[in-house]
């Protein structure tokens, strides 16, 4: 299936807020990731996820929403990147864009998380990347190195992506 969505060349401001992220993720796997037997409980969910661009990431649920009943199915998500520090991509040439742990698009310095995310209006600043995949968020103190102020584009590599929120389409 061909998911790809056309990226907005010309979004690259200081603040940016989008009125409907869609970040939509076929679920190819979904199970318990950690689970502890002296008290019953269910620690954590690892999802196997797959992008519209057809790459596959692995996605971390600490919140254990256990998206189970939606494997193979597609849902929309509000993901995190936890991004690997030092590690700053400034052309698309420098990537591998095969590569799933690797995002590169448009940077947004301040972006304002949109409000069906309710669970997650922060009021500290959050970055993101937007891909033909839709916006990764992440910190971006963690990037550790000086980014221009003119800097439209850029790639990161991701370590780990957590599912923040989701709502199923």
């Amino acid at each position: 299936m061909n998911w790809r969505i056309p990226i907005n060349n010309n979004i690259h401001k200081n603040n940016y807020k989008l009125s409907d992220c869609k970040m939509r993720v076929y679920l190819k796997s979904v199970h318990i990731g950690s689970y502890y037997d002296e008290t019953d409980t269910i620690g954590d969910f690892e999802i196997e996820g797959q992008l519209q661009s057809g790459k596959v990431i692995q996605i971390f649920d600490h919140h254990k929403y256990d998206l189970r009943e939606f494997k193979k199915k597609e849902v929309e998500c509000l993901l995190w990147a936890m991004i690997k520090r030092n590690t700053v991509y400034k052309t698309e040439k420098e990537t591998n864009e095969l590569d799933p742990t690797v995002i590169f698009g448009n940077f947004i310095k301040n972006y304002e998380i949109p409000l069906k995310w309710k669970r997650f209006q922060k009021k500290e600043e959050i970055s993101a990347i937007e891909t033909a995949d839709g916006f990764f968020l992440f910190d971006y103190d963690e990037i550790r190195l000086p980014i221009d102020a003119e800097t439209k584009k850029l790639g990161l590599k991701v370590i780990r992506f957590d599912l923040l929120d989701w709502m199923p389409i």
